[in-house]
C-alpha cells in the first residue's frame, strides 16, 4: 500500500542513507530525472553534482540532521544529457536508539520556475535596444570590480562613452534611424572589446566600459582602437551618417577613485 501511494505521486519520493545513497525511490523520481532505477539505487546523489555543490550537498546534510525539515537546489544532468533544476525538501531518518539511519524527502523539477527569474533578471539588468547591461547591471558589477581591485591591489579601469552630436539624428532622422544607430554603434564596440571585459549602455547616447585588471596605458591602448572602430560612417535604413563622434573619458581605480559615485564622476569629467 505504501509502495501504491508513493508511485501515485506527481512529486519525487526518495530515501537516502547517512552517507547519502540513494535506497528507495518512487516512479516520479525516475521520471524526473530520467535514468532507470538501476543507474540511480546505491548511488551517492553527492557523485551527481559538480565539486562545488557537492561541497555545499554535504554541509547542508550535516547541518540537517539536528532539524526537521531541510531544502536544497541545485542543477542535475537528466538521463537525456539536458540540465534541469531542482529543488529538494528533506528530514533526517532516526533509528530507534535515536542514531542517524538517513534522509527521505521530496524531489520537485524548479526548472520554469528557474527560467522565469533568469528571464526576470535579465529584463531588470539588460538593455532591450542594444543587448548590453544596463545601468542597474552596471551600478552592481562596478561595486563588485572595485572590491575586488582593492582587494586584490590591481587596477580597474572605467571607460566612459558619449557620443558627440547624436541628438541631431533624432530630429533629423527620427528615432527609429537613432535607435538602430545606437545598436550598430554597441556592435561595433563589443567587436574590439576584449572577452572579460563589460560593456553597458547606460541610457541615451551613454555608454561604459569595465577593464578589470588594466592599466592606464593598456586603458588608453583599447580606448584608441574603440574610437578608431567607429571612424566609419555607418549606413542605416539607406542613410549615410557620419558625423556622430564618440568621446572618451577614462579614470582608474584607485588612482581616481574609489568608490563607485567618484570613479564615475571622474570618467564623466575625463
Amino acid at each position: 500500500r505504501d509502495r501504491a501511494i508513493l508511485d501515485s505521486i506527481q512529486d519525487g519520493y526518495f530515501e537516502v542513507d547517512a552517507e547519502g545513497r540513494i535506497q528507495h525511490i518512487n516512479r516520479a523520481f525516475i521520471s524526473l530525472l530520467g535514468f532507470t532505477s538501476e543507474k540511480l539505487l546505491g548511488q551517492s546523489f553527492i557523485n551527481m553534482l559538480d565539486a562545488e555543490e557537492a561541497e555545499r550537498a554535504r554541509q547542508i546534510l550535516s547541518q540537517a540532521k539536528d532539524s526537521n525539515q531541510s531544502c536544497f537546489s541545485t542543477s542535475l544532468k537528466r538521463g537525456d544529457g539536458s540540465v534541469g533544476y531542482f529543488e529538494a525538501r528533506f528530514a533526517p531518518i532516526l533509528a530507534s536508539d535515536g542514531s542517524l539511519s538517513g534522509y527521505h524527502g521530496i524531489l520537485r523539477d524548479i526548472s520554469d520556475q528557474v527560467a522565469h527569474q533568469r528571464y526576470l533578471h535579465d529584463l531588470a539588468h539588460h538593455d532591450p535596444l542594444t543587448g548590453l547591461g544596463n545601468r542597474k547591471a552596471f551600478n552592481d558589477q562596478m561595486q563588485q570590480c572595485i572590491s575586488r581591485a582593492l582587494a586584490v591591489q590591481r587596477s580597474l579601469a572605467l571607460l566612459f562613452i558619449d557620443l558627440d552630436h547624436f541628438k541631431q539624428v533624432n530630429d533629423r532622422y527620427g528615432h527609429d534611424v537613432g535607435d538602430a544607430l545606437l545598436s550598430a554603434i554597441a556592435a561595433r564596440l563589443q567587436r574590439v572589446v576584449r572577452e572579460f571585459d563589460k560593456l553597458y549602455r547606460l541610457g541615451g547616447d551613454e555608454f561604459t566600459l569595465l577593464l578589470p585588471d588594466t592599466t592606464a596605458e593598456e586603458a588608453i591602448f583599447l580606448g584608441k582602437r574603440l574610437l578608431e572602430s567607429l571612424v566609419a560612417p555607418f549606413d542605416i535604413f539607406g542613410t549615410h551618417i557620419d558625423f556622430v563622434t564618440p568621446s572618451i573619458g577614462i579614470a582608474l581605480c584607485p588612482e581616481h577613485a574609489d568608490i563607485a559615485t567618484g570613479l564615475v564622476k571622474a570618467a564623466d569629467n575625463a
